[in-house]
C-alpha cells in the first residue's frame, strides 16, 4: 500500500467508479426479484472483499459498534439501490442516490453540532431542486415509488458514510464493507424460497459480474485509491459513477431518461462538483 503512487491511486478510483457505474445495466439484465439479485450479489461481494482483506495481511474482521452500524446502513443501501433500479430508470436511481452529501451535511449539523455554512444551505437547496425535477417524469405509481426508494438510499448511504469515516483504520473500514454485503445477503435469504430464480447464461453471467467486479473488485480499488489520494480526488472521481451509469443503460438497453430528469441530473452534478471544489479551497486556506 505504501508503494502506490498518486497516479496509480487516481487510476484505481477511475476504474472503481466505472465498475460501480455498471450496476444499473447488469441489474436490468437479470429477470429475478430485486431481493434475490441483492442477496446473491451481496454474498459474492462479501466473499471477494474478505479475500482481499486477507491478502492485505489482516486476520479476521475488526468488529465494533461503528463497524456494525456502517454495515447495517450499507446493507440497506445495497438492497434499496437494486429495488429502485427495477422500479425506475437507472439514471434516476443513481442520480437520486447521488444527493447523499446533502444528508451528510444535515446529519453533521444535527448529531455532531457541526456549523452549517451559507454555502452548504445553498448547495442543499439547489440539489433538492434538481432532485425534485426527477419526479415530474415518473408519474406512474411504480416510477414514483422507485424514485422514493432511490432517494431513501441516499439517506442510508449517507448514514453509512458517517459511521465509516469514524473507523479507526483500514482494517475496520473494510470489515464494515464485508459485513454490510453479508447483511444484505442474509436480509434477502427468505426471498430465495418465495421467488426462486430461474438460471440462464445471461442471468448467471450478470450476477457474477455484479458480485465479483461491480462490488467486490470495485471496493478493493476504492480502498487503494483512498489510501493515497486527496478527499477532493476521491469525491470528484467518484462522480464518474452517476455520469456513466445511465450511459451504459442508454447504449445497451436504449433506456433514455426524460428531459426534466436530464436537467435535474446536470443541476445535481454541477452543484456537488462546485461544492467539493470550493470546500477544498477553503480547507487549504
Amino acid at each position: 500500500m505504501d508503494n502506490i503512487s498518486v497516479k496509480k491511486g487516481n487510476l484505481s478510483l477511475v476504474f472503481c467508479s466505472l465498475l460501480w457505474s455498471t450496476g444499473g445495466l447488469f441489474i436490468k439484465l437479470i429477470d429475478w426479484h430485486p431481493m434475490v439479485i441483492c442477496g446473491i450479489r451481496g454474498a459474492i461481494a462479501a466473499a471477494v472483499i474478505y479475500l482481499v482483506l486477507t491478502k492485505l495481511g489482516y486476520k479476521g474482521l475488526a468488529i465494533d459498534k461503528r463497524c456494525l452500524f456502517s454495515a447495517f446502513f450499507l446493507g440497506i443501501t445495497c438492497t434499496l439501490f437494486v429495488i429502485s433500479n427495477k422500479m425506475t430508470t437507472a439514471a434516476n436511481a443513481i442520480m437520486l442516490q447521488s444527493a447523499n452529501p446533502i444528508f451528510v451535511i444535515a446529519f453533521g449539523a444535527i448529531f455532531k453540532k457541526e456549523k452549517t455554512s451559507r454555502r452548504d444551505i445553498i448547495t442543499a437547496a439547489l440539489v433538492l431542486f434538481g432532485v425534485a425535477l426527477f419526479f415530474f417524469e415518473q408519474l406512474s405509481f411504480s416510477g414514483l415509488v422507485g424514485n422514493m426508494v432511490a432517494l431513501l438510499s441516499a439517506v442510508t448511504i449517507a448514514s453509512a458514510f458517517m459511521f465509516t469515516c469514524e473507523a479507526k483504520n483500514l482494517h475496520e473500514s473494510i470489515s464494515g464493507v464485508v459485513l454490510g454485503h453479508a447483511f444484505s445477503a442474509v436480509l434477502s435469504l427468505p426471498f430465495f424460497f418465495i421467488y426462486p430464480p430461474s438460471f440462464s447464461i445471461q442471468s448467471v453471467g450478470a450476477i457474477l459480474f455484479l458480485g465479483v467486479f461491480q462490488l467486490g473488485i470495485a471496493y478493493a480499488l476504492f480502498a487503494v485509491g483512498a489510501s493515497v489520494c486527496t478527499p477532493l480526488a476521491v469525491s470528484l472521481l467518484g462522480m464518474l459513477e452517476p455520469v456513466f451509469n445511465p450511459i451504459w443503460v442508454a447504449i445497451f438497453l436504449h433506456e433514455i431518461p426524460g428531459t426534466t430528469a436530464l436537467i435535474g441530473s446536470v443541476i445535481v452534478m454541477a452543484t456537488l462538483t462546485c461544492w467539493c471544489i470550493l470546500n477544498s479551497k477553503t480547507e487549504k486556506a
